[in-house]
């Protein structure tokens, strides 16, 4: 769960917000952030729901990817659109 706490930061959600969003308690989330507790895997699910994010960037398995979760989700979409451009352009 090493990006757990920067990814709700970055979110703008309090350990409670989050806790409300993915349905465990407030203990449990900052147990989380901590590394005192290991989620289970229906939980991890949810969090990287509420956060956008794979569950492999979530506990730090994925690092070609941090600069991509670390976007706005307008400039998401741009990268999203560029890489729809590009395959069209693979396939013809």
């Amino acid at each position: 769960m090493s990006n757990l706490k920067s990814l709700r930061v970055k979110k703008g959600y309090s350990q409670i917000k989050l806790q409300y969003l993915v349905g465990v308690s407030n203990s449990s989330i900052e147990a989380y952030e901590q590394k005192v507790r290991i989620p289970s895997l229906p939980v991890i699910y949810r969090l990287s729901e509420v956060l956008g994010c794979s569950i492999d960037y979530l506990v730090g398995k994925s690092h070609e990817l941090d600069k991509y979760y670390l976007l706005s989700q307008n400039y998401k979409d741009k990268v999203i659109e560029f890489i729809e451009s590009l395959s069209k352009k693979i396939v013809k």
